[in-house]
């Protein structure tokens, strides 16, 4: 991971790119999104990170937004102003960060750690982080018995709809479910493997809270697991899911709408998506889209279910309307641009994988899409 220590000042609204120094060793960022509309009144900061920004979330009051990373740490701020709140740190003496999640009240926050455990948080006042305390650390993964590091680790944690429970995939393929008021294990729906090699890295509560789609390890294809009974559904498709040598190569992206009509999932570089046939009871396979030259690595659903965002890692965050598959626009994630672009970024040895969208996720109200790269940012992007 390449140490990018500089601090910006980010502000993404939907104009042409361009960069205004701000004062010494600040910048004001301004990206093109879609079409020309006013900027957002709204900025954020970057992290002091060594790489990666792996997940967002927005809190469902909307009163906050959070991104963590590969700089073990959870960094949280107050969505009316961007002023940052607070900085969460692992349970160990260094973790990552993979995942993080709101309760549906907006009162608890969960973390998965990349030390196998997934911390929770009680969020006691939205503008008052120093009263925010960890209620309990679930174990997800043993250490190994030579070196104090996870066997595997949570790759992704989600809350069931009523709030009572967690939903974690690993990257060893194993999905369960967890109660976090008692810190103990409710269902294993899919068992770890010894090693990681596929992951969970993805999955999705139904509305109602009875089931959840995720990947089925050892079919390589997408199901439905109830949460009651523990068994598993598969989607019908007829698009197999490519699968590469190293776990990094084999994360999915998937979401389920908030109507429950539509799932959309990644398979490889491609975008596939189910209809749900109420007159049938049934799932139905309905397309197949290629969108990116190898992997998808984010979707998020649109609060009313008519559109939906991924990302991948051409860089390029797109928009999709639910109903037909269509492209409604998309916009390709510039580099940082830091003083003399050819010289300055280049020095630093920047590639262009290194500014791939690793995770977007949409604002509960829809207007606002959270970005988060490889080189360390968060952008607010305003949507129209």
């Amino acid at each position: 991971m390449r140490n990018i220590s500089r601090r910006r000042f980010l502000l993404a609204g939907l104009t042409a790119s361009s960069a205004l120094a701000l004062g010494a060793g600040a910048y004001l960022f301004l990206p093109r999104l879609l079409t020309a509309a006013r900027l957002l009144p709204l900025c954020t900061r970057e992290f002091d990170m060594t790489g990666t920004v792996n997940t967002v979330a927005w809190s469902p009051d909307s009163h906050a937004f959070a991104a963590g990373g590969a700089s073990g740490q959870a960094t949280i701020w107050r969505a009316s102003d961007g002023q940052q709140l607070a900085t969460l740190l692992p349970p160990t003496s260094h973790a990552g960060v993979w995942s993080v999640a709101w309760s549906p009240n907006s009162q608890y926050f969960a973390i998965a750690w990349s030390d196998g455990r997934v911390s929770i948080w009680k969020v006691q006042a939205v503008n008052d982080f120093s009263h925010w305390h960890q209620e309990s650390v679930l174990l997800i993964s043993p250490t190994l018995s030579v070196l104090p590091i996870p066997s595997f680790w949570p790759m992704i944690v989600t809350w069931s709809p009523d709030g009572t429970r967690l939903a974690v995939g690993d990257s060893a393929g194993g999905l369960h479910l967890w109660d976090p008021s008692t810190g103990q294990m409710l269902h294993m729906l899919q068992a770890s493997r010894n090693k990681p090699g596929i992951p969970v890295s993805s999955l999705a509560w139904s509305q109602d809270g009875t089931k959840i789609v995720a990947l089925d390890i050892a079919a390589a294809a997408y199901a439905i697991w109830s949460t009651t009974t523990g068994k598993a559904m598969l989607l019908p498709s007829q698009h197999r899911i490519p699968i590469r040598v190293g776990w990094w190569n084999n994360m999915m992206a998937l979401g389920w709408s908030p109507d429950g009509t539509i799932i959309a999932a990644s398979a490889g570089g491609n975008l596939l998506l189910w209809q749900w046939k109420p007159e049938k009871r049934e799932w139905e396979y309905t397309r197949s889209m290629p969108v990116a030259s190898w992997r998808i690595t984010s979707l998020t659903w649109s609060p009313d279910s008519k559109r939906f965002a991924t990302a991948d890692r051409d860089n390029t965050i797109r928009f999709w309307r639910a109903s037909t598959g269509q492209q409604l626009g998309s916009y390709s994630v510039s580099p940082p641009q830091v003083g003399n672009l050819d010289s300055d970024s280049r020095a630093q040895g920047y590639m262009d994988t290194d500014f791939q969208v690793n995770a977007v996720a949409w604002a509960p109200g829809g207007k606002y899409l959270l970005s988060g790269d490889y080189a360390g940012r968060v952008l607010l992007w305003e949507i129209h």
